[in-house]
């Protein structure tokens, strides 16, 4: 899962540095990209829209329940990673024209990243929330019975939801562009996608990379070198990989035991 990994401290550029005024920003998002990496793909269209409308429909109509059922983005955050990497798999990469252009796409331009994952869930974001327009409309019809013409109901939560966006806009300088607005839910999700690969059987080194091996080892008796291991890293394991080859078989264990004790002991 290599071009879903995050690359490690020492590959940033040498004209780049994390200057953020933020402790936490700084020890959480990197500086550096992979801009051969490609983002708006099919892959990304696909299930990022149906993540959108998804969860558009689904959290809209279960408001009007009186124990509203909300599903949460990170549903499709943990979705979208298997169902990427299964299109990566089976989808064609043969590279498909668009009639009457010059301009043509593949289905699979390569591996499943970590920038299509990433657009994936600010599609279902987009969708997850509610529009708060919608209560004045249901509110009229329902207390007042007064039926609002779609239009304008429409019209109503257009302009609702695009007012947050100009507002926005006004305050970017002070509220967006600044270093120190900076919103501490976004770095949960910034390390959330970045310990992602560690859902995998291979063992890792402190930055989510796949662990060398050789760094470790004396290449004339093959023993560990605990100076260079030391200085390289400790070796870490999923906890997907714990559960189910340590976890799963002490339980598979002392279940045997069990079945033995219950059904034929006297």
């Amino acid at each position: 899962m290599a071009d879903h990994s995050p690359q490690s401290s020492s590959e940033v550029h040498g004209d780049e540095e994390n200057d953020s005024p933020i402790e936490e920003v700084r020890l959480t998002v990197p500086t550096t990209d992979d801009p051969t990496q490609p983002v708006l793909t099919f892959r990304t269209l696909i299930l990022g829209l149906t993540s959108c409308i998804v969860l558009a429909f689904v959290n809209q109509f279960f408001i009007y329940r009186q124990n509203p059922l909300y599903i949460s983005p990170v549903s499709f955050q943990i979705v979208a990673l298997p169902l990427g990497m299964l299109m990566a798999m089976t989808l064609p990469s043969k590279p498909i024209k668009v009639p009457l252009t010059d301009w043509s796409f593949s289905m699979n331009p390569g591996p499943f990243n970590l920038k299509e994952h990433v657009l994936i869930s600010m599609f279902a974001a987009s969708g997850a929330n509610n529009v708060g327009a919608v209560h004045i409309i249901t509110s009229a019809l329902a207390y007042y019975h007064w039926t609002i013409h779609p239009l304008a109901a429409f019209l109503l939560a257009q302009t609702t939801q695009l007012l947050g966006y100009g507002w926005a806009g006004l305050f970017r300088k002070y509220l967006v562009d600044s270093p120190y607005m900076w919103w501490p839910s976004s770095l949960a999700q910034v390390s959330f996608f970045r310990r992602f690969p560690m859902i995998s059987a291979h063992a890792f080194d402190s930055e989510g990379q796949t662990y060398n091996i050789s760094r470790i080892l004396n290449r004339e008796n093959f023993e560990i070198n605990w100076a260079a291991y030391d200085g390289y890293s400790k070796l870490y394991l999923s906890v997907t990989f714990a559960f189910n080859s340590i976890g799963l078989g002490f339980a598979a264990l002392t279940a045997t035991l069990s079945h033995v004790a219950l059904f034929h002991g006297q």
